[in-house]
């Protein structure tokens, strides 16, 4: 499924479905290839019912605004591109509610699949691999 996005601005942003005990929602996360984890706001992720104290492990990050330490919540749903993952691990991000972003669409979810980025365009597409291409590596 492709996203588009204006080319000339600072991130890419596609729109990812994240639910929770409250319910679901679609949110605006950015496309990030240097996260290990996909993030979100702990702000936003109380929001849909679910509770700090619910993160396990102790994981240092690095946001903008400097250093902290968080943990991994799991999420009962987490969907972009037309993919649905249950029970997919979010880290419990401490994003300023005024940031440009919910969270962060990092490689846990981006593995496995084929990444187009068109910076010329501004379109972003996430695929499964071409069955053929096992042959290739």
């Amino acid at each position: 499924m492709t996203h588009t996005f204006d080319p000339r601005k600072g991130l890419v942003i596609v729109p990812v479905f994240v639910a929770g005990p409250r319910g679901g929602k679609t949110f605006s996360f950015a496309l990030d290839t240097g996260a290990t984890h996909s993030s979100m706001s702990g702000l936003l992720l109380e929001q849909l019912g679910y509770a700090r104290s619910q993160a396990r492990g102790n994981y240092p990050v690095r946001t903008g605004g400097g250093s902290a330490r968080t943990g991994i919540l799991r999420v009962s749903r987490f969907g972009a591109f037309g993919r649905v993952a249950a029970n997919h691990p979010l880290l419990w991000l401490p994003l300023d509610p005024t940031s440009a972003a919910d969270g962060l669409l990092g490689l846990d979810f981006l593995r496995g699949r084929v990444l187009t980025l068109d910076l010329a365009r501004g379109r972003v597409d996430l695929r499964p691999p071409h069955p053929r291409w096992q042959f290739w590596r």
